[in-house]
């Protein structure tokens, strides 16, 4: 079965939004450890129109 890619922006307060792509269920499990720290905003969406580079760490939201 193959994964399904997402796109992913994080935002910092005060600083330009970054994109990366992930699985979606990687991206779900960043998504809701990095939110709920409260000094980011993390949202998934299917945009894989960019050439976007792949989340980092990405082995720790397996």
């Amino acid at each position: 079965m193959v994964a399904v890619q997402c796109h992913v922006t994080v935002r910092f307060p005060g600083h330009a939004p970054l994109h990366y792509r992930a699985d979606t269920r990687v991206a779900r499990r960043f998504a809701e450890a990095a939110n709920a720290m409260g000094r980011v905003l993390v949202g998934i969406d299917l945009d894989m129109r960019k050439a976007l580079r792949p989340l980092p760490c990405q082995l720790l939201w397996q």
